[in-house]
């Protein structure tokens, strides 16, 4: 039997293999369960893309790739220039979506804490630090910022509606055609001939950042593994998942390697707990998963060059004997950092330039680090305030959702906003699109689990869906088979 709505859309009953999941239970929630799963994705998988999710989806793709368009295919402030000037159309369109629609737009809490932290770094530049920037209303550092927070706003449905899956898809290309690129280039092909040369510095500059870039891609593999239902869908995504690894392990970052064994072993954790509820023959699946990663994780660390950079770090933790040592090389900056945050409690010294303050060359490598010192506390407890409570409304989706795709993936999404904050340690990302994509991507999963009923038992969130869905869908046959 078939429920069709004004679109001309159809649903096929929970019974059928297109929908795997089920309700424990009372076996008369089918039809109910059918109701709740469509508005629970809003029918993600069948409803087709608006115009203004197309662009999202095309900015997404190009903003972790347009730095390969920089560096690999010299084409130096070519393809930036191009990005954001389609990053400003895209911002433009969805402030005039969201301007014409009813009840206008509107900024959840997460969102505005980013706002406010913009208009607190701006404020302090042009007021407390405009010496440290040269009297510079708009200095470059806040270019690639504000278009970072403009991707954010787009992509967290604030402005226009924009589903999380379209952006994960976005996050998932835009791993792809990096590892095109650095293919067509032969980057991919020098690190495998040098033992000593590690993938990325041709294509983005940076081996580090590439392998960050990639390591979305696995991440937003697993998160759309869950939404699909074919398997060629599913092949596919191990496939990429093992192709992206691989590019990861090339690259010799130690970072993106520690953040994808512990988001992948994370991931067929909650998969083994899920399939104890839903497939038993997928706990088989996900147990030789894990056995997988750790047998990769033994062959990197003892044949790679990967394996050697680690065991090095380990090897000057071993030997050192001093607070000194232990504090050499990145680490240091956390106290350097710590000196100028208590001569700077409140206004910071500006974003970008811990390396002038400290009197070092070098830069933070630390997202804690740049916020904290560079705008202060008020800047901190902003900025980082809107992952925290992103990840508390997470939280209280794995609590309340009934459908255990929807709780799965409510936790993956948490435990990729768990892998940025880590990487965080290492890397700063106030500039970086492409996290900011990934957290507005979190953000509009949230503002989708929002909008149903809040209720105590599942048994009332199934009735509340079936009344809201009756309401918008007209049913031609009933699940029974009558009108």
């Amino acid at each position: 039997m078939k429920l069709e709505s004004r679109r001309g859309w159809s649903y096929r009953s929970a019974n059928s293999g297109s929908i795997r999941d089920r309700v424990s239970g009372n076996p008369g929630t089918t039809g109910r369960y059918l109701v709740q799963n469509t508005l629970a994705g809003e029918a993600a998988q069948r409803v087709p893309y608006s115009f203004m999710e197309h662009m999202v989806l095309i900015l997404v793709s190009m903003s972790g790739a347009y730095y390969a368009g920089d560096v690999g295919l010299n084409l130096v402030g070519g393809s930036s220039r191009y990005l954001f000037m389609f990053g400003l159309a895209s911002f433009l369109m969805a402030l005039m979506v969201g301007s014409g629609k009813r009840g206008g737009i509107r900024l959840s809490a997460e969102t505005l804490l980013m706002v406010l932290w913009w208009l607190w770094t701006m404020l302090l530049i042009n007021t407390f630090q405009s010496a440290q920037f040269g009297n510079r209303a708009f200095p470059p550092v806040m270019r690639s910022t504000t278009f970072s927070l403009a991707v954010f706003l787009i992509c967290s449905g604030s402005l226009a509606r924009i589903r999380s899956e379209v952006v994960v898809k976005g996050l998932v290309i835009s791993a792809a055609l990096l590892a095109l690129v650095a293919v067509g280039i032969g980057d991919v092909r020098q690190s495998l001939g040098s033992s000593g040369y590690r993938l990325g510095q041709l294509t983005t500059g940076n081996s580090n950042d590439f392998a960050y870039r990639i390591l979305f891609g696995v991440m937003g593999i697993a998160y759309l593994y869950q939404g699909g239902s074919r398997r060629s869908t599913k092949l596919w995504s191990v496939a990429g998942v093992v192709v992206f690894t691989a590019l990861i392990g090339l690259t010799g970052s130690r970072k993106a390697f520690i953040a994808e064994v512990l988001f992948l072993a994370i991931y067929f954790v909650l998969q083994y707990a899920s399939a104890r509820k839903m497939r038993r023959n997928s706990a088989m699946v996900t147990l030789v998963g894990l056995l997988l990663v750790g047998i990769g994780m033994q062959f990197v660390v003892t044949k790679t060059q990967m394996g050697e950079r680690l065991k090095a770090g380990l090897e000057v933790e071993r030997q050192a004997t001093t607070t000194e040592e232990r504090m050499d090389g990145r680490a240091r900056f956390y106290v350097m950092a710590s000196v100028l945050f208590v001569e700077n409690p409140f206004v910071g010294v500006g974003l970008g330039r811990f390396g002038d303050a400290a009197r070092t060359q070098m830069a933070s490598h630390s997202d804690y680090i740049s916020i904290a010192v560079g705008t202060g506390s008020i800047g901190f407890l902003l900025y980082f305030g809107a992952y925290f409570l992103i990840l508390l409304r997470l939280q209280r989706a794995v609590g309340q959702t009934v459908l255990p795709t929807r709780r799965l993936q409510a936790q993956l999404m948490q435990s990729m906003l768990l892998m940025v904050l880590i990487t965080a340690l290492g890397r700063w990302n106030y500039d970086n699109a492409l996290t900011w994509a990934a957290l507005g991507a979190a953000a509009a999963f949230v503002r989708e689990e929002s909008v149903k009923t809040i209720s105590t038992t599942p048994n009332e969130k199934m009735d509340s869906a079936a009344t809201h869905f009756k309401r918008r869908v007209p049913v031609r046959s009933g699940l029974n088979g009558s009108r």
